[in-house]
């Protein structure tokens, strides 16, 4: 057996690996440590691969999912040697082109809560940017020997697209969100922590919400994201989020999603499944992600209806929020998705429908399953 041709999956921790042979139609196996007994002797030999979480093989493919912290290209490596076809192509493009698919992980470069650069990773590829004049002239102002030493990197969250384009969005957004009167603000606090050995903390003044609901009318979206992100929602702050959630600017609209998938009421829920008929597939994508995190079962039927999506990016996360916590009522529409034209959407189905069919017990989402794992 040999292996044709490796090209990654819209999950950053799964790789799709094509086979030169084919398994009968129907067969679908699922392998880990836990039953390596009934692997095959190669497919027992992928599993001790350091990294290596599991093995899903059927027709002529195989999907690899690794742990989180594993790297790729040593499991890669390690596969190859397997097989021995070393140097074996695969479908990580150098250029980034395939990346509207899968899903880039975004951080912020600061000092002293002055945003100073965007870093965009997904894979190998990274994207850099630094912010406009404004915020060089802030960080300029403040004049300290410790600039390096203070600057820190944080996580702005996951996006979907090009990089380069990842990285533009978000430079509107810390744009809006420092508008100049709290940039200077911000600047004035910087210079007065002086060389003081504690973290720096912007004091920021806490908005009304007269004030927040003012702003939200305003015709300029920079305004009315600045009054969003000064917010801290509370369930009295969901008359303002289901009206958010029609705002024309899809950045606002994407914030409100993160906001409902904080709070988890009733309420919220139901403003997350109206989000996934978002006219935007970002933002669909967005609260299909925040509701695989939720992980209740109540989404299943938005999520069925999600498998017929526009975007591929959607109907993937759709067919993965059905693996994850997926019920029997799901099949039918597993069984139709399993036939996407989207490879990867295909995959997930089936590997969803191998789960349900063989009785296996939704293991739920990755952040339920390290919550059993941390009370067992």
């Amino acid at each position: 057996m040999k292996i044709t041709f490796i090209e990654p999956t819209p999950s950053p921790n799964s790789m799709m690996l094509h086979l030169d042979e084919t398994l009968e139609s129907g067969i679908r196996r699922t392998y880990t440590l836990d039953n390596e007994r009934s692997a095959p002797p190669w497919i027992k030999q992928l599993l001790h691969i350091p990294g290596v979480k599991s093995v899903f093989h059927t027709l002529d493919f195989i999907a690899l999912d690794r742990k989180g912290n594993a790297d790729w290209p040593s499991i890669l490596g390690a596969v190859q040697e397997i097989f021995g076809q070393e140097g074996l192509a695969t479908g990580l493009k150098e250029n980034g082109d395939d990346l509207p698919f899968g899903e880039a992980q975004v951080f912020v470069q600061y000092f002293r809560n002055i945003p100073m650069q965007i870093r965009v990773k997904s894979g190998n590829q990274e994207e850099r940017i630094a912010l406009s004049e404004r915020f060089t002239k802030a960080i300029s102002a403040v004049g300290t020997s410790t600039l390096i030493k203070e600057r820190k990197l944080k996580e702005y969250g996951v996006r979907y697209g090009q990089l380069a384009n990842i990285a533009r969005d978000v430079e509107q957004e810390l744009e809006a969100a420092f508008p100049q009167e709290r940039l200077d603000k911000v600047v004035t606090q910087a210079i007065a922590h002086g060389a003081s050995e504690e973290d720096f903390v912007e004091q920021r003044r806490k908005l009304t919400d007269e004030e927040i609901e003012a702003a939200m009318q305003d015709e300029d979206w920079r305004v009315r994201y600045a009054a969003l992100d000064a917010l801290e929602p509370t369930e009295r702050h969901i008359p303002l989020l289901r009206q958010a959630l029609h705002d024309p600017k899809m950045q606002i609209r994407r914030l409100v999603v993160v906001y409902l998938g904080d709070l988890r009421t009733p309420e919220a829920m139901e403003l997350l499944y109206e989000a996934m008929r978002d006219e935007t597939p970002a933002v669909r994508r967005t609260a299909g992600d925040t509701l695989s995190d939720i992980g209740d079962a109540a989404a299943t039927p938005v999520m069925m209806e999600s498998l017929k999506d526009s975007s591929k990016i959607v109907r993937w996360r759709a067919a993965r929020f059905l693996y994850e916590v997926g019920t029997e009522e799901a099949r039918p529409a597993l069984e139709e998705a399993s036939n996407d034209p989207e490879f990867e959407v295909s995959l997930q189905a089936r590997m969803a429908l191998e789960r349900i069919e063989s009785g296996e017990e939704a293991a739920g989402t990755v952040w339920q399953q390290m919550a059993k794992r941390n009370h067992s």
